[in-house]
C-alpha cells in the first residue's frame, strides 16, 4: 500500500470511529484519513445526556438513550478502552451482584429466570417457567430433524424444531426482543445465534449434546489472544458480568473523537451529507461528492473507502450503474426508549436485578392494541450500578417499546407509566422527577434468513469489477449489532489492504 493513500470513512458511529482510530494507528503518517458524518455529533446511537442537579440532593443524573451496558467478551472493545486510557472511567458489575444473578421475564406475571441448576430444577413449579426444563431435557432425545436442504432458518423455526413451539415463543422471542428488538420469526439463526446452529451439528442433531461436547472438550476452551493490547483490562474484567462508564456510554465515542483530533493525518467533518459515491477504476480512486462543509462544497477522491453507513443509506448514494447486491434486503427495528427517574422511596420500586424482557404475545403482535402491550423490556438502572454519591439515589428505569406510534407527548408518557404494565407497581409509584421518550428510527438491523449468504455475495461484488477490492462495507448491518461487534468490525477494516 502506497503511503500516499487516502481513506474515506463514511459514518461516524462507533464502527466508523473504531475504523478511523485503528487505521490511523496502522497507516504511515503520510497517509490521510477523512471521517465523514451526516449528523453534527459523532457516536451514532450511543448517546448520554447529563441532567444537572436532577437528583433530590442536587447531583447530576446521566441517562443513556441507546446502549447502556457492555459485556466483557469483546477483546476489541477492551483493547480500545485500554488504548484510550479509559480504565478509570469504567464501572463494573460482578457476577455475584443481584443484577447479574436476577433477571426476569414477564410472561405474565413478572418471574425470575433460573440462575442456577437448583432454580432450574424448581422451574416446573412456576407457571411461567413450566415449559423450560421439560424442553431442555427432551431435546437430546429428539431425533435429528434438520431438513437436508436447509442452509438457514429463522430463530423461531430452529428453536421450535428442537425445543418446542411454546419454549420458542416465550423464552427465545423475549431474548430476541432484548438484543434485536425484532420478531424471532424473521431473524436468521445462523447470523444472529450461530452457536445454536453449530451446536446442533456438533451434537449429531442435538443442541444440548453439542454444547455438552464443547464443555467437555479441552480443545474448545478459549484462551486470551495476544493480538489484542488489553493491558490491565483483562484483570479488571475477571468475574465481571457487565460494565459501563461513569459518565455514560458516550464517554467512549467522545474519547475516540478527542484522540482522532490529535492526529495530524485525520480530518473529521460532521454535518456533511454525502450524496454520491462513484468508483473511478481507471484512476484507482473514488469520487465522493458533494460534501457540504462550513468552507463550502468539498469533493474528495480517496483511494479507499470504509463504509460504516446503514446499508440502505449506502445503497442510496451509489449510482445504478455500480449498484451493489442486497443492500436493501433487511428491515430494521425502530425502538422507543423511555427513561424514567423517580425520587428516593422507603420501599424499593422494583425487585433486585437487571430488569425484565417480554415475550411475543400468544396471539402475535397484531393483538397488541394498548400502549402497555408494546413494551418489550425494561432495565432497572439504579439496581444495576448501585448507589450514586447520594446514600439514597433516585431510581432510573428504561422501557423499550417496539411498534407503538412514535409519540413523545405527555399524554403518551403518562399512559405508559400508569397503565397496568410490568414496568412497576403503578399503585405505589411516586411522581417521577423526570421522563423522556426517544424514538430511535431503524436503529437495529434484522438479519433475515439467508443474510450470511447475501453478505458473501456483497463481499464478492466488492472484490471485483469497478470496486476492485478498494471498499469495505462494515457495521451493524453486516455482522453483529453489539457495541463490541461494531468495534471489532472497525478494527479489522482495511487489514487486507496491506497497511
Amino acid at each position: 500500500m502506497a503511503s500516499s493513500c487516502t481513506v474515506a470513512v463514511l459514518g461516524g458511529g462507533i464502527t466508523g470511529l473504531s475504523a478511523a482510530f485503528h487505521l490511523s494507528r496502522r497507516l504511515p503518517p503520510t497517509a490521510r484519513i477523512i471521517l465523514l458524518e451526516k449528523q453534527r455529533r459523532l457516536g451514532g446511537w450511543i448517546r448520554s445526556q447529563n441532567h444537572q442537579g436532577l437528583a433530590p440532593r442536587g447531583q447530576d443524573v446521566v441517562l443513556d438513550t441507546g446502549p447502556r451496558t457492555l459485556r466483557p467478551n469483546s477483546k476489541a472493545l477492551l483493547e480500545l478502552i485500554n488504548l484510550l486510557g479509559l480504565n478509570e472511567s469504567v464501572v463494573t458489575v460482578p457476577k455475584s451482584h443481584p443484577a447479574a444473578r436476577s433477571r426476569y421475564i414477564y410472561a405474565p406475571p413478572l418471574t425470575a429466570l433460573p440462575s442456577s441448576v437448583a432454580s432450574l430444577l424448581k422451574s416446573p413449579f412456576t407457571p411461567a417457567l413450566r415449559p423450560l426444563l421439560p424442553a431442555v431435557l427432551r431435546e437430546p432425545l429428539r431425533r435429528a430433524n434438520r431438513p437436508p436442504d436447509i442452509t438457514d432458518e429463522s430463530v423461531h423455526a430452529f428453536v421450535s424444531r428442537r425445543f418446542g413451539e411454546e419454549f420458542a415463543r416465550v423464552f427465545v422471542s423475549a431474548l430476541v426482543h432484548g438484543i434485536y428488538g425484532a420478531d424471532s420469526r424473521l431473524l436468521s439463526v445462523r447470523s444472529a445465534f450461530s452457536s445454536l446452529w453449530e451446536a446442533e451439528e456438533r451434537g449429531w442433531g442435538s443442541v444440548v449434546r453439542g454444547f455438552a461436547r464443547s464443555a467437555l472438550s479441552p480443545a474448545s476452551k478459549r484462551t486470551a489472544s495476544t493480538e489484542y493490547h488489553i493491558g490491565e483490562m483483562e484483570n479488571m474484567m475477571k468475574d465481571i458480568s457487565i460494565y459501563a462508564f461513569r459518565g455514560g456510554m458516550e464517554t467512549l465515542p467522545r474519547a475516540i473523537y478527542d484522540w482522532l483530533k490529535s492526529r495530524p493525518n485525520v480530518d473529521i467533518h460532521t454535518g456533511v451529507d454525502v450524496r454520491s459515491l462513484t468508483p473511478l477504476p481507471a484512476e484507482s480512486r473514488f469520487e465522493v461528492w458533494p460534501i457540504a462543509t462550513s468552507a463550502g462544497p468539498l469533493i474528495t477522491n480517496p483511494t479507499h473507502i470504509v463504509s460504516a453507513l446503514p446499508l440502505s443509506a449506502l445503497h442510496n448514494i451509489i449510482p445504478p450503474l455500480y449498484a451493489l447486491p442486497h443492500l436493501t434486503a433487511n428491515p430494521s427495528s425502530t425502538i422507543q426508549v423511555l427513561n424514567i427517574v423517580f425520587p428516593p422511596t422507603e420501599a424499593p420500586l422494583h425487585p433486585p436485578g437487571f430488569g425484565y424482557l417480554v415475550p411475543r404475545p400468544k396471539g402475535g403482535y397484531s393483538i397488541a392494541n394498548e400502549p402497555s402491550h408494546y413494551i418489550i423490556g425494561c432495565i432497572f438502572h439504579s439496581g444495576v450500578f448501585g448507589p450514586s454519591p447520594s446514600p439514597r439515589p433516585p431510581t432510573s428505569s428504561k422501557d423499550i417499546k417496539t411498534g407503538a406510534p412514535p409519540s413523545d407527548t405527555p399524554t403518551t408518557l403518562t399512559v405508559m407509566l400508569r397503565s397496568p404494565t410490568p414496568i412497576l407497581d403503578s399503585t405505589r409509584l411516586p411522581e417521577p422527577i423526570h421522563m423522556e421518550m426517544h424514538v430511535q428510527s431503524e436503529c437495529i438491523p434484522t438479519y433475515t434468513v439467508g443474510h450470511g449468504a447475501r453478505m458473501r455475495d456483497l463481499k464478492a461484488a466488492l472484490e471485483g469489477g469497478a470496486w476492485g477490492g478498494r471498499m469495505e462495507v462494515v457495521g451493524a448491518g453486516v455482522g453483529g449489532v453489539s457495541v463490541g461487534d461494531c468495534v471489532e468490525a472497525g478494527r479489522n477494516a482495511g487489514k487486507r489492504w496491506g497497511f
